[in-house]
């Protein structure tokens, strides 16, 4: 839902908003996440930029990382290897496109060695910019 936070809309009306719009949850369970799936509270809404994307959990869910997929139209495969696929997206709102990879880490990374080895080069290439070398924007592991 989309809701314009320059019209004085506080913690309280907007989480009101998505109940009334969805017809579920309760304000007493409702969370509040940021993009990054940092939960906001009460005292945290006045830091909210009017273009800030929010994520409301109206039954108090922990944030599901997939939602973050919801930002991009998916397109064609771009590869397939040996730890998944990449296929080509483009951001909704920049248009801007980025290649997402999909790995099953049940089927795929069936050691604890492989998982380190994952999770050690995606910690290198979030913090890793340069021009030739594929930037790293999000990555989260989602069910098993």
């Amino acid at each position: 839902m989309i809701l314009d936070l320059g019209e004085g809309i506080t913690f309280k009306h907007l989480i009101k908003q998505s109940i009334k719009k969805f017809g579920q949850g309760s304000e007493k369970n409702a969370k509040l996440y940021n993009k990054q799936g940092v939960l906001l509270f009460e005292e945290d809404f006045n830091l909210v930029a009017p273009k800030d994307i929010l994520y409301v959990a109206l039954n108090g869910e922990n944030f599901n990382y997939c939602a973050i997929l919801d930002d991009y139209e998916t397109g064609r495969v771009l590869g397939v290897g040996g730890f998944g696929k990449v296929v080509l997206a483009v951001h909704k709102e920049t248009k801007q496109q980025v290649a997402i990879k999909f790995t099953d880490v049940q089927n795929e990374l069936s050691t604890a060695n492989l998982i380190s080895g994952v999770y050690k080069e995606a910690e290198s290439l979030k913090s890793l910019i340069h021009k030739h070398i594929v930037q790293l924007f999000h990555a989260f592991v989602e069910g098993k």
